[in-house]
This record gives structure tokens, C-alpha cells and sequence, in this order.
């Protein structure tokens, strides 16, 4: 993405033409601050500056030219379709005949859509939406495009006119199943019953895909169980006895393997629904560059009962299978001492280490507690603090443990041990009997 832009995400052609791993969307932010972005006279990150120069002394943009248009023009390419874009433009009017305009190109520039113009006399902030971003598409280098442009017309006196802030926030559908059924704008929730004096509720809204197979959890964890539900419907005229349902993990005609037994519905008359459940423990995945795994349901997998159609008996739904936690806390540098007066602050970084990649392969860690010493735990050394538990360490990022030390009457090389889930509680990849958790030494220097 170009220079400043903050991809909410993942790239979708990350691995080829493989769908997103997220069902879910997001947005794509572009805030500049104009007194870091003007360099050299000019804007660089922009398509076009028409007319404008930096004050930098007021830290905005001014129009040069006495009834001329300024425009600032900035180019929005994203690797996801956009189904709306929000833009602002904070403007100072300050002469007669001033106007303030802000206009969206989905043509490379050759037609504009006006969004929001104002005329007269004082600061101005526009902000407008629309959903022209829609007409874009078509793909070219794995981005959609389109243009944004503020445009000021100073009237007679342009050192009275400026452009002080600008922004875009484009909407970005990263997988078109997980679009959820809400109106674009307000939407009302109706709650029935009673709420305490001053109490509030709280609404989750959760998208889950109407499919004949659904996972619980969603996203399945290694060695852990999972609930798989199958949805099975008879669409034919007559009814169906003794129907078998078998679930694989992988597809059936390559490397697909049976999670669990058959399942055996006795009596399904026509048009009538049931759901089957089996238990599913994921297995370690075999290799680094595995990403998607894919859960099958095979109605009559031997073809013993007779059909209208015999080509709507299977079925599958993606997903990622988390591994277990990878808690590393790697080395002394990754502890950092501070002292102010007697206190000496201590930070451990400890971090969920993921080896998948841009897959985030391992399952969120919750209350991991670290334990800090001064010495040896097995030797003596006293603990430093009480324990210290990080809420939450998603995989691939780091989670930081603080303890406030006192440190009057001590002095010289001090070493600290920092251990992290000491009690062995969260269940890892990587432990042994031989490494049950991570320590490392950090020397602090007392004077």
C-alpha cells in the first residue's frame, strides 16, 4: 500500500488466488499531517497539488492564485472491493466569492462526482460519504481504484483561504459471504423488558453464514475437541431410510481422512430437516505452508439409496485449525530495568512466537503469568513483586509484564530471573520436560 496508508487486514494474494483468512470487513484510513507530508515544496504522497502552498508557519495549505481553483488530488488503491468511502475536508473561507468543494473520480479523473460544496465565509469542516466507489469493478495489478479531490476557489483574496485537514476512509469487503444484513446508516435494535436505574445493555452482533456445516468453536484448536454439525435435508418425493452422513477432514477424493464413525439417520421423510453431530479433535498440522482446512459431509457416500439428484450430497466449509500456544520470552534484552529514586521498574516482553507466516497459526494465550526474582528461584532468590498475568497475547505479537521493584540497601550486580507460566498452566507447542517454561537472566546494575 502506498506511503501512510494503514491496512486493516490481510492481502489477499498473499497465497495466490486463495480467498482471505478472515471472514470479515474492515477499512482502509488515509490522515495526513500536512506539516510532515509537504516536503520540498510539494506533496508526494498526492496525484496532483494544483495551485496550493504550504504555510508553514499555520501548518496549511493556501491557495495561490487569485480566481483559480487549488486542488489537492490523492489516489486510493486497495486490494478489496469498496463498497462506500467517507471523506473530510476542513477549509478556511475567508473572502467573498470563497467555495470549498470535495468530488470522488471511479474513471481515472476523466468524470468527477460531486460530493459536498460550500460557499461563504468562515472554517468549514465537509464531511460526505457515497457508494460511486462501487462502479469500480474490475481488478488491474490486484488493486481497485479511484480518486478524491478537495478544491478550493479563493475568491479575491487567497492568503484568506486555506485547507487545514484532510482525510479518506474507504470500506473495504475483504469476503463477500460476510456481509451482514444491516442497512447502510442508522439501524434500531428493539430490546424488550426492564433495565435497572441507569443501567445500560449491551448488543453483540455476530455474522455467521447460514451453511450445512457449522464448527464449534468456529475456529478449531489443536487437540482440542470440536463440534461438528451437519445439516441434512431430504428434497426428494419420497422417503429416505437409513441414511449415512460421514465427515472428512480434507477433500474426499485426494487426502481426505474421516474425522469420526458414520452417522446413520433412520427416517427422513421428503422435505424434512435433521442435524447430525460428530466430535472432531484436530491433528498438528503436517507442514509450515498448510493454511485452510476443509471440513466435508458426504450424504450416502456409497450411493445405496436412489435420488432425483445424486450431485447434491456434499458439502464443505473452511477454516483455520489454531496450533497451540509458542510463549518465548528470548533473551536479557527483551527485559528492560528503569530506576527512579529506590524504584526499579522491570518489563518482560513476552511474546505468542507464530512460525506460520501471514497465517496466524497459533491460538490466542490468555493470563499468562510472569514471575520475576531477584536470584535464582532455586536457589533462594526471594520474588520480586507479586504475579503478573498479561490478559491476552494473540499470535505472532507481544505481551509486556511490569513489577515495580524496590531497591533501597541493595546494590551491586543484581540478577534477575524472569519466568513466564511458571506453574505450566497453558498448554504449548514447544515444552519439554527438560524446558518446562521460559527464564532468562537479566543483570541489573544496582549503584
Amino acid at each position: 500500500l502506498t506511503r501512510r496508508w494503514d491496512n486493516i487486514g490481510l492481502w489477499c494474494k498473499a497465497h495466490g488466488e486463495k480467498p482471505p483468512y478472515i471472514y470479515g470487513n474492515g477499512f482502509l484510513r488515509y490522515e495526513p499531517d500536512l506539516r510532515t507530508e509537504w516536503v520540498n515544496d510539494t506533496f508526494p504522497v498526492a496525484e496532483e497539488v494544483k495551485n496550493f502552498a504550504f504555510d508553514r508557519g499555520a501548518g496549511v495549505l493556501r491557495p495561490t492564485r487569485v480566481g483559480q481553483p487549488a486542488a489537492l488530488v490523492v489516489r486510493v488503491r486497495t486490494p478489496y472491493f469498496t463498497p462506500r468511502v467517507q471523506v473530510l475536508g476542513r477549509f478556511r473561507l475567508g473572502s467573498e466569492g470563497a467555495r470549498a468543494r470535495i468530488a470522488v473520480s471511479v474513471d481515472e479523473g476523466k468524470t468527477w462526482k460531486l460530493l459536498r460544496e460550500a460557499a461563504g465565509r468562515g472554517d468549514l469542516s465537509l464531511r460526505c460519504q457515497s457508494d460511486v466507489t462501487q462502479e469500480v469493478t474490475h481488478e488491474a495489478a490486484d488493486k481497485y481504484t479511484f480518486l478524491v479531490r478537495w478544491e478550493l476557489e479563493p475568491g479575491s483574496a487567497p492568503a484568506a483561504c486555506a485547507l487545514a485537514e484532510v482525510s479518506v476512509c474507504a470500506d473495504l469487503q475483504y469476503y463477500p459471504k460476510a456481509l451482514p444484513a444491516f442497512r447502510l446508516g442508522t439501524n434500531t435494535i428493539s430490546v424488550a423488558g426492564q433495565l435497572p436505574q441507569g443501567g445500560s445493555a449491551s448488543v453483540t452482533y455476530e455474522w455467521l453464514e447460514d451453511l450445512n456445516i457449522t464448527l464449534d468453536p468456529q475456529r478449531p484448536r489443536v487437540g482440542l475437541p470440536c463440534i461438528v454439525t451437519g445439516r441434512v435435508t431430504n428434497k426428494g418425493r419420497g422417503p429416505a431410510k437409513n441414511v449415512t452422513v460421514r465427515f472428512y477432514e480434507g477433500k474426499p477424493t485426494e487426502d481426505g481422512k474421516p474425522i469420526a464413525d458414520d452417522v446413520v439417520i433412520p427416517l427422513l421423510g421428503p422435505g424434512e430437516t435433521t442435524e447430525v453431530q460428530v466430535k472432531w479433535v484436530p491433528e498438528p498440522r503436517k507442514s509450515w505452508y498448510e493454511d485452510m482446512t476443509q471440513v466435508w459431509m458426504l450424504v450416502d457416500p456409497e450411493e445405496v439409496i436412489s435420488e432425483d439428484n445424486e450431485r447434491n450430497n456434499a458439502t464443505y466449509i473452511d477454516t483455520i485449525i489454531s496450533e497451540k500456544p509458542n510463549l518465548v520470552l528470548l533473551d536479557p534484552s527483551f527485559v528492560t530495568a528503569r530506576r527512579e529514586g529506590d524504584v526499579v521498574t522491570l518489563t518482560a516482553a513476552v511474546r505468542n512466537w507464530d512460525l506460520w507466516g501471514l497465517n496466524p497459526g497459533n491460538a490466542v494465550v490468555k493470563n499468562a503469568v510472569v514471575r520475576f526474582f531477584d536470584g535464582d528461584p532455586e536457589a533462594g532468590g526471594r520474588q520480586i513483586g507479586t504475579d503478573q498475568a498479561i490478559p491476552r497475547i494473540v499470535a505472532g505479537e507481544y505481551g509486556y509484564a511490569t513489577v515495580k521493584w524496590n531497591v533501597a540497601g541493595l546494590s551491586g550486580t543484581r540478577r534477575v530471573h524472569v519466568l513466564v507460566d511458571p506453574e505450566q498452566r497453558i498448554p504449548e507447542r514447544f515444552e519439554s520436560a527438560e524446558h518446562p517454561y521460559d527464564e532468562v537472566v537479566k543483570e541489573v546494575e544496582l549503584k
